[in-house]
């Protein structure tokens, strides 16, 4: 009876350590990362606009998975050691942590639950990370970007310059026009509005904007 009850208080303990050990193995699980669709989305909103194919600004094409993966050292070299691409760095640890995953997993292609529905590509990649590519796709000038002009750029870059500034940045028709000067002075030197962006969150609003080509 001893015996039965020591066996029975043994058998208890193990099976509570072994739940406990599964339960830890699924919270510290990272969900699988492919190209298509979530690195291919972040890629198309940060990269394209230098490395299309063929490139502009760039010697490298990173449009398709193959020349993605043929060039993988220096993508994470780049993006994630030296954090100076795209210029600036990433600026978003989601989008840095999506990327190393991928990396780490062995840069897969495809995920096998994605489906073509109507031409759209439809795929559970969890809530977070879709609400991270709809925000990519979703910047605008007329919605998000107008505002950040007139609160933090036409003090200064008004129809009638002031304070020094050599152009003007009242429309959307103007800022394209110096869209490469504003990459320059305000993503790449952070020297403009004076002083830098200090708010990282408009800081990537602005970069992913412009690495979107700018939508109205």
């Amino acid at each position: 009876m001893q015996f039965t009850l020591k066996f029975v208080l043994l058998f208890i303990l193990l099976s509570i350590f072994a739940y406990g050990c599964e339960e830890d193995t699924q919270q510290n699980q990272v969900p699988t990362v492919y190209w298509n669709p979530q690195i291919q989305s972040l890629f198309q909103s940060r990269c394209m606009s230098c490395h299309n194919d063929p490139p502009v600004f760039s010697g490298l094409a990173l449009k398709t998975y193959a020349q993605a993966k043929m060039h993988l050292s220096a993508i994470e070299e780049r993006v994630l050691v030296q954090k100076d691409m795209p210029p600036g760095g990433l600026r978003d640890k989601d989008a840095e942590r999506l990327l190393a995953d991928w990396i780490k997993q062995g840069a897969l292609e495809t995920s096998p639950n994605l489906q073509m529905e109507n031409d759209f590509a439809v795929i559970d990649i969890g809530i977070k990370d879709m609400e991270m590519v709809d925000q990519w796709q979703s910047i605008r000038w007329r919605e998000q970007i107008e505002p950040v002009f007139r609160l933090y750029c036409q003090g200064c870059h008004a129809s009638q310059p002031a304070g020094g500034a050599p152009i003007a940045l009242m429309d959307y028709q103007s800022v394209v026009a110096n869209i490469e000067r504003i990459r320059k002075t305000v993503i790449e030197d952070g020297t403009m509005p004076p002083g830098g962006l200090s708010d990282e969150e408009i800081f990537n609003l602005i970069l992913t904007w412009m690495d979107n080509g700018y939508p109205w």
